[in-house]
């Protein structure tokens, strides 16, 4: 038995019938205060999962309480009013044998009666059903799902922490039935198949898992592994991923000088409606649903989204603002950006059809722009998702242009992407606004904050006509729907930045 996973449950004949096999994989606890062969050096939880029941997870937990309250992560959950906690059943608290009374608040917190003790183990369930309310935030493959014989969580909808916890590593015990394996982001601890380790309570919350009986894809550039998993009926569609990611992961390594070193799992289902598909990117993994199998056939609709949640890897995991909120113009549009330029270098989409989305995204950006700035549309993320993805797209599409045009070619946004990793994939600080414009007037050799000023802080509509006429091309509309065309008057410095904008 793992040193760390000692303590975690009473040892009670009472509670023994409940308890069961975690009993088992988590020994029995001493009462606080009583002098303790094995300490719990580091919080610890085991996850049990069951071939019955599917969607629910028995969790088992001993950590040290820094406070008199316990909580779950707010992270999305502010429509709700007991946050996370809205999905916990049956949750009991003891301090070593004996029972420790908790008292529910809102917003997924608990109060622990005083006189609290210095160490809590907990029991609970999470019953996954996050789809059975009115839940106006990202999807399902953001929250948790249970399908197709796996079940898909995020960590912020599975682990209750003491308040105030400092930031330590956190193990993880995954009891899975016969047959199953677990797809987790959490470093495996060597001594035991079954035990997993997060760095710190940020990269516990912040990060998806899926167990069940899993079809697995291993795929590895340089440094970064790429592990993909998904049912044992998607075969066929991890089969189909891995033959995308593959050349898009690679296409990002190339254009950004190289890869992130970290594993990175992702992990993919097929949803029961058209309209709960989508994506979600972590700290080292990644969720997609599609209303149907992934395949080579279909990859036009699907490859977007893959390529997207991969940038993500970059921007921001590697490179982050010091504050997200005011900068996910940036981090979504961006991001955008760079997917069109990789599905366009790996030969998914053509040259027509990259200059043909990003003139959707315009249109869909000029329908709600001009009343909020893409600076202050971020911490309303959901209320703005149009002006912050393609308004940010918009702006990355006009400064390739302008960045293009001044430098004979040579830099654009992809050469911005790769200067700002390699600065600061180095110091590992974040960049405020100021470092980013002096990164990007160190890319474009010219002061480009008027620019920025305008576009980003300011309520100024990109005139993407004007940038995109600059590179030859020409925006408009015909019978009510978005043209994009090169133009046949085009000068040949104009073909030089397109052709330059393609392949550079």
């Amino acid at each position: 038995m793992s040193h760390s996973l000692q303590n975690a449950v009473p040892c009670t004949g009472a509670r023994w019938p409940r308890v069961g096999l975690l009993l088992v994989a988590l020994g029995c606890a001493p009462r606080v205060g009583a002098q303790a062969s094995s300490p719990v050096e580091v919080p610890a939880y085991t996850l049990t999962f069951s071939d019955s029941a599917v969607n629910r997870i028995h969790v088992a937990s001993s950590f040290a309480l820094s406070s008199d309250t316990l909580r779950m992560s707010a992270a999305m959950a502010a429509q709700l009013k007991d946050g996370w906690a809205t999905f916990v059943h049956d949750l009991k608290a003891y301090d070593g044998a004996q029972t420790v009374a908790l008292t529910p608040l809102p917003g997924g917190r608990w109060l622990v009666a005083a006189p609290h003790p210095a160490r809590l183990s907990l029991t609970y369930d999470v019953v996954v059903a996050h789809d059975s309310v009115r839940w106006n935030v990202s999807g399902d493959w953001a929250r948790a799902y249970s399908r197709d014989h796996t079940v898909f969580f995020t960590g912020r909808a599975v682990f209750i922490v003491s308040n105030g916890a400092p930031s330590t590593p956190v193990r993880v015990r995954f009891q899975l039935p016969h047959g199953w394996s677990i797809a987790t982001p959490y470093r495996a601890v060597a001594s035991d198949p079954s035990l997993f380790e997060a760095s710190s309570l940020t990269d516990l919350w912040t990060n998806g898992n899926l167990a069940g009986t899993l079809v697995t894809n291993e795929l590895r550039v340089g440094d970064l592994q790429l592990v993909l998993a998904g049912s044992a009926s998607m075969r066929e569609g991890i089969a189909a991923y891995a033959a995308t990611f593959d050349p898009v992961i690679k296409a990002y390594s190339s254009m950004m000088n190289g890869a992130p070193s970290r594993k990175l799992v992702v992990m993919t289902g097929v949803a029961p409606s058209a309209g709960n598909t989508g994506g979600e990117s972590f700290r080292q993994s990644v969720s997609t649903l599609f209303n149907e199998m992934p395949s080579t056939q279909n990859r036009a609709f699907w490859s977007y989204t893959v390529a997207h949640e991969l940038f993500h890897q970059w921007n921001p995991n590697a490179l982050p603002p010091a504050r997200q909120p005011p900068f996910e113009w940036f981090v979504e549009g961006f991001t955008d950006y760079m997917a069109q330029q990789a599905l366009l270098r790996t030969g998914i989409i053509t040259e027509q059809e990259f200059l043909t989305r990003v003139a959707a995204a315009y249109t869909r950006y000029t329908a709600v722009a001009g009343k909020i700035s893409l600076s202050a549309a971020g911490p309303e993320k959901g209320a703005n998702y149009d002006l912050i993805y393609f308004g940010g797209s918009t702006l990355a599409a006009a400064l390739d242009v302008e960045l293009r045009e001044r430098t004979g070619g040579a830099r654009g946004i992809p050469q911005l992407m790769a200067h700002m990793y390699a600065s600061f994939k180095q110091t590992n600080a974040a960049y405020d606004y100021d470092g980013l414009v002096r990164l990007i007037n160190e890319i474009a050799g010219a002061d480009e904050s008027g620019l920025l000023a305008r576009y980003v802080n300011g309520t100024d509509i990109i005139p993407l006509e004007s940038f995109l006429a600059r590179a030859g091309v020409t925006l408009g509309r015909r019978d009510g729907a978005v043209v994009v065309d090169r133009s046949a008057d085009a000068t040949p410095a104009q073909k030089a930045v397109l052709a330059a904008i393609f392949t550079k």
